[in-house]
Formats: C-alpha cells, structure tokens, sequence
C-alpha cells in the first residue's frame, strides 16, 4: 500500500496505542527479513483522520507469500531486514483477516478492500472517500465479512447441554444450527466415551472404561496458522492472516453405570410366586456374590455394574 500525506498536524500517538492494546507485548527477538509484494492498485482511499489528510493506493500486499494488511496508514511499509514479529490477541482482526480469506480474498478485490476498511476501523481510522470503488461495494463486501463472522461465533445447539446416557445404550443429538461439521477437533473427553459424528449429528456411547461424568468437547480446526503482527522501525505494523481462537462447544455426559434387578420365582403351571428357592448372584465387576432367597414378592438386588 503506497501513501501520499500532506498536512501533518500532528503526530498519531493515539493510533499507536491502538494498535498496541490488541497485541502481546513481549517481541521475538530474532530480526527477519520480509519480501514484501504489493499488486498494482485499482483503488485508492482519502482520509481525515487524527491530524492528517492522507491519500492512499490500495493494493494486495503479500509478506513472504502470505496475504497481509496494513494496520498502521500513517507510515509506509518497507521490505527487507529488521522486522520482529508477534502473535496477534486481537480477536476481532484476526477473525476479519480468517474471514475474508474464506471468502477469496486473494483474488476478491472487493472483499479485500472491505477487510482493510474493518481493519482500520479497528484502530479508529477512517476512509472518507473512494476512488475505483464505490463505498457502497466496500460496505457490502463488509456486510459479507460480517456474516462469516457471525456463522464462525455460531455453536452447535446443543452446546452447554447435560445428557444421561445408559451403559449399553447410546444417544444421538441432531445439531438444528447445521455447524456441528465445522467442529472436527476434539479437545476434551473426560468422560471417556466412544462418539462419531455424521454431519449434523452426533452419537454418543459409554464403554467399558467409561466414567460416571465428564466433558465431550470440540473445537475448529487451524486452517491458516498462527496470525501474526510484523513491525519495523519507522515502518509501519503489518497483519498476517490466521486462524481466530476458535471457542469450543461442550456437551456434559452423566453415564448411567450401575442398575438394579428384580428376581422372581413362578410356578410353571399356576404361575404364582414360589417362596424359599435360593439363588447364587455372580457380578463381572468384582462386586462379591450375593445369595438371595424368592419369596411372594421380587427380590430386589440394587447397585451393580451394567452389561
């Protein structure tokens, strides 16, 4: 992105602040060198903001082939050595940067152009005109980054839900907001159950090693590796894509492990309860063995493992 300044009244040393609230203040200290590459632009931007009128070139700029943004406009970008590099915290960027390379942005002038306006509304900077696009198509494409967000902020429905689930039995959640597929990393199990998952749905099973209660939890998988903010001396502060710290969803399972049983005698020919018959209980958990004698009414045996 080339700039053409004039009129500097005074310096934006508010703008640097904002820049530096949604980034991590610790720098590696290695110094890199960038190959910086800028497309040709077809757009240009004017604006009064902070002290300055600035007019500038918007073109595509690529940081060692990757897709980037400018994020400060008073200073130019210059390639070669001396730049440090540190992991982007502000969520907001790095879900415009995520989102709008999902929607091409490497190719989509429009969608380009709208990710850096939303960028540079983020540091409180401001376009007052546009020249080779109209605001309106800046907007628009803006609009579509904005959806994308809202649909990677969307949980599957049942996000937050306690299910009881039966050893033996399974039990299957059909997800109504249709982002269940998007969530293919599973972070937790402590429950230690078997799952699989089949487009909207989700099916759940306790196995032999299954725990009374625990946590099944999904995230998104990285797509686009860590985001990254490069900055230079007397260079301005650039913007790599990455991935969005992705929220994960969680389902809390209670498992159903031990059951009870009745036993009863019956006459073969009456059908009528048969007292005194004498029966050995055997359990595959290790529980002891239990002897339990019939009477008129079932003989109860309560809190063993279920099979």
């Amino acid at each position: 992105m080339n700039f053409h300044f004039k009129q500097k009244v005074k310096k934006a040393t508010v703008l640097s602040a904002l820049l530096l609230a949604g980034f991590a203040q610790a720098r590696n200290v290695s110094s890199e060198t960038l190959d910086i590459q800028y497309l040709s632009p077809t757009v240009h931007y004017e604006s009064h903001t902070q002290g300055y009128t600035g007019f500038a070139d918007i073109s595509r700029m690529y940081i060692d082939g990757k897709l980037g943004w400018c994020i400060e406009p008073e200073t130019p970008a210059h390639a070669g050595a001396g730049y440090s590099s540190t992991p982007s915290y502000n969520h907001k960027m790095n879900l415009i940067t995520a989102m709008a390379s999902d929607l091409g942005a490497e190719t989509n002038n429009e969608i380009f152009v709208g990710a850096l306006k939303m960028l540079h509304g983020e540091i409180n900077w401001t376009w007052d005109k546009l020249t080779g696009m109209t605001m309106a198509t800046a907007d628009s494409a803006i609009g579509r980054i904005n959806t994308k967000i809202t649909e990677w902020n969307t949980k599957p429905s049942f996000d937050g839900q306690t299910i009881t689930v039966k050893y033996g039995d399974s039990i299957t959640l059909t997800d109504t907001n249709n982002v269940l597929s998007e969530y293919s990393n599973m972070k937790v199990n402590s429950a230690n159950v078997i799952y699989s998952i089949s487009g909207n749905k989700i099916t759940i099973t306790p196995k032999d090693a299954t725990k009374a209660s625990g946590i099944l939890g999904f995230q998104r998988p990285k797509r686009y590796g860590s985001p990254l903010v490069w900055d230079k001396p007397s260079s301005q502060k650039i913007i790599t894509q990455g991935d969005p710290f992705s929220l994960p969803f969680n389902i809390n399972i209670k498992v159903t492990l031990q059951g009870d049983a009745e036993i009863l005698k019956l006459d073969k020919v009456t059908r009528k309860p048969v007292a005194g018959v004498s029966y050995k209980v055997d359990f595959s958990d290790g529980t002891p063995s239990r002897t339990v004698t019939t009477g008129k009414i079932p003989c109860f045996i309560a809190g063993f493992r279920l099979e």
